[in-house]
């Protein structure tokens, strides 16, 4: 991709994203009903870019427009924020990370630790 081309993606961006490295889990896209580990790259109240952490050897990239749940564990407290929408985008190359942009559709706030966190990253200190 150019940079032209980034920056005209910026402009289209109806919401201002925030640098935010959050481990998360992705579920609920379609060959995948196990929570996939992610780590957000950036946010903002319309979306989130996630690169993707899972074998992409072993476990299936979800595709454009698949639905999808992103659980992320906010650094303050007990609190979670759990966002569904769907696949915007995923980016793949050999010598970067795969990323998945997720457009937010709905999102809620949570203090259980059920909204699709594996037991090993809810009891972990996420920075």
């Amino acid at each position: 991709m150019r940079v032209t081309d980034l920056k005209r993606m910026e402009d289209r961006r109806a919401y201002d994203r925030q640098k935010l490295e959050l481990r998360c889990s992705l579920a609920s896209f379609r060959d995948n009903p196990e929570a996939v580990i992610g780590v957000t790259e950036n946010i903002s109240r319309g979306g989130v870019l996630i690169r993707w952490t899972g074998e992409a050897n072993t476990i299936p990239l979800p595709n454009s427009g698949d639905p999808i749940t992103v659980a992320l564990k906010l650094p303050l407290g007990p609190r979670y924020l759990r966002c569904s929408g769907r696949v915007i985008r995923v980016s793949t190359s050999r010598d970067n990370p795969v990323l998945v942009a997720v457009e937010i559709r709905r999102m809620s706030f949570s203090g259980d630790t059920e909204v699709l966190l594996p037991a090993t990253m809810a009891s972990r200190s996420i920075n």
